[in-house]
């Protein structure tokens, strides 16, 4: 393998603890994201947390072109009726997505939000939002 996966990752924008490479086939759900997984996902043995690879990294905030504010990432949503405001399917609200502080139903799968041509792809934590200016 040209370019292996690290056998231990720390990724403290999705969680708090370090996470350890499981090289196997494996079938679970990224906590992250929500999707389905088949293998060597990064695994958090006190939480049981479950992330792929590519979800290790996440950016926090974010803008995304099916909404005026900026959304924000969130480890779970909770209980409730949640409706990804971009491909219009049902969030699961136990697992990672995005939500707008400013629009208190507006929700987005993490994997929806982070697209190419959703997501400008400038991780925006950190920086202040601009303020809307009244006429």
């Amino acid at each position: 393998m040209r370019n292996p996966p690290p056998v231990d990752a720390e990724c403290l924008k999705t969680h708090e603890h370090q996470l350890h490479l499981v090289p196997r086939l494996i079938h679970f759900t990224c906590n992250a994201c929500g999707t389905q997984g088949n293998r060597n996902p990064y695994f958090c043995l006190p939480c049981n947390f479950m992330i792929h690879r590519e979800c290790i990294d996440l950016p926090r905030v974010i803008n995304i072109n099916h909404h005026d504010h900026r959304i924000s990432y969130t480890p779970h949503l909770g209980h409730g009726e949640w409706k990804c405001r971009v491909f219009r399917k049902k969030v699961e609200g136990f697992y990672g997505a995005y939500s707008c502080s400013k629009c208190a139903t507006f929700a987005v799968h993490a994997r929806c939000a982070t697209r190419t041509g959703v997501w400008d792809m400038v991780e925006r934590e950190g920086t202040p939002e601009e303020e809307e200016i009244a006429p």
